[in-house]
């Protein structure tokens, strides 16, 4: 089974949604058994608390989140899906945090059940997972993000892939930290951990980040003959910038 993993894209207004083209016409061309995304597709800025939102919990708003509307940020993400509704291969899509926010203002705010849901999200013909909950595939666990520790915060640390096999003693894949990574624990049945990094534009700033987003790794991920567990076929990493070549 041949999986490709989409990582976190973060479409938003102001982004060109080009990228996901190019991801249309790389499914097209490389028809994988499955397209897995991982979620935080919907950036959904205008629900963000640490920029502003009021619906969901901030009582401070910075000067940029002025003009930011649920309906430009629901526009933003459809668009993306529709472009990858296209496809008609399986999807499966894993809500991210970004996603959650929705959830959050409907509890901060439940006068808005019944006009705001992640049921806006244009998912018709995706499986999807509830944010935390495991994906099982061929014997691999994905998640948005796997937790550690008594707080629940998302594995980490220098080499986060081989801390999440440590961790979670299983072949894993997750997104979340933008950071691409891979380890494998050899032995009778072999292992992959796979932190999958990001999937932005290659003009997408992300102004929080700072300096920090020079550590992060755009591209796709194809997982190549998936069974127990494990891509006996290798993998191959597929940036965004190889899908601007060949498709932009």
């Amino acid at each position: 089974m041949n999986i490709l993993v989409l990582p976190d894209s973060h479409a938003r207004p102001g982004v060109n949604p080009r990228r996901f083209r190019w991801l249309l016409k790389y499914l097209q061309d490389s028809n994988p058994d499955m397209l897995l995304c991982l979620g935080d597709l919907a950036d959904m800025p205008s629900l963000s608390s640490y920029d502003g939102s009021a619906l969901t919990g901030s009582a401070r708003r910075k000067a940029s989140f002025d003009g930011r509307t649920v309906s430009a940020d629901m526009t933003a993400a459809n668009t993306a899906l529709r472009i990858i509704g296209e496809w008609r291969g399986k999807k499966v899509f894993l809500m991210g945090n970004h996603e959650t926010r929705i959830d959050r203002a409907l509890d901060n705010v439940p006068e808005l059940r019944g006009t705001l849901s992640t049921t806006n999200l244009f998912l018709h013909g995706w499986e999807v997972v509830p944010f935390l909950e495991e994906y099982e595939v061929k014997g691999m666990a994905a998640s948005h993000y796997f937790v550690t520790g008594v707080m629940g915060k998302s594995v980490g640390g220098e080499y986060p892939a081989a801390t999440l096999l440590k961790k979670q003693y299983r072949s894993c894949i997750m997104g979340h930290s933008h950071i691409w990574d891979v380890a494998v624990r050899k032995g009778k049945h072999k292992m992959l951990g796979l932190v999958a990094g990001c999937y932005l534009d290659p003009l997408q700033k992300e102004v929080y980040a700072g300096p920090a987003q020079d550590m992060w790794t755009s591209g796709l991920t194809l997982l190549k003959g998936v069974s127990g567990g494990f891509p006996h076929d290798g993998w191959e990493f597929i940036s965004t910038k190889r899908l601007e070549q060949e498709y932009g």
